[in-house]
């Protein structure tokens, strides 16, 4: 009896990783249907759905769909085909080196849809200088813009995107601004070839964004 409990629990907990999602449908063209799981009905799908790894995709004669990853790249999926999410993923990683990922995903997360405007204050948990009349450290509206930095990082304008990441750091550290700037720092101190620069910024992203989806490819490559 204890076996089968511990076996129960054991399937249960893999049954809830699979299920956890793994992109969302970014494009959809004709009738697309998707199901979750195995045994369950395909259900048609619409742009901006989720899709976890036990789920099934079927395209019907001319239709077509793109899946967008949380890891960052697309998949196009062709008509008249089902295919499982697993294997469509599982290619997709197999595809991009960890640095192609993480600027592929850090793309997506940059792109105007998806881009956040917040004005929450940045306070670092164990690290807090105020610098400032009040107790907490509000971002400046007309401060450092991630946007432009990200430009100078496509242009490999090195130089110019470090400090205003730095900054962008600076005004709110656990914003979400904060965390893709970490991230873009790890990428040029790697290509830079600082170690230390690096390993500081993955310090960090991992003690202030400890869930954040950029450390899978980070994490992967080391």
């Amino acid at each position: 009896m204890k076996r089968l409990c511990i076996l129960f629990v054991l399937a249960l907990m893999t049954g809830l990783l699979c299920a956890e999602q793994v992109g969302s449908i970014s494009h959809v063209i004709g009738d697309v249907r998707y199901k979750d799981a195995p045994g369950s009905p395909f259900v048609k799908i619409s742009s901006n759905s989720p899709v976890t790894l036990n789920g099934e995709l079927r395209t019907a004669p001319n239709s077509s769909a793109e899946i967008l990853w949380k890891s960052g790249g697309r998949t196009t999926i062709s008509a008249g085909r089902t295919v499982s999410i697993r294997s469509l993923h599982e290619e997709a990683s197999k595809s991009l080196s960890w640095d192609a990922k993480l600027k592929r995903q850090i793309s997506n997360l940059l792109s105007p849809k998806k881009t956040e405007q917040s004005t929450v204050a940045g306070i670092r948990r164990d690290e807090v200088k105020l610098n400032q009349a009040t107790e907490l450290y509000w971002s400046d509206v007309d401060g450092a813009d991630l946007q432009e930095a990200y430009e100078y990082f496509e242009n490999n304008e090195f130089e110019q995107a470090i400090p205003i990441l730095e900054q962008v750091i600076e005004q709110g550290p656990l914003k979400k601004e904060s965390e893709i700037s970490h991230a873009l720092l790890i990428l040029i101190y790697d290509q830079l070839g600082d170690s230390a620069k690096r390993k500081q910024h993955e310090d960090f992203l991992k003690a202030d964004f400890p869930k954040s989806t950029l450390l899978q490819q980070i994490s992967g490559e080391m």
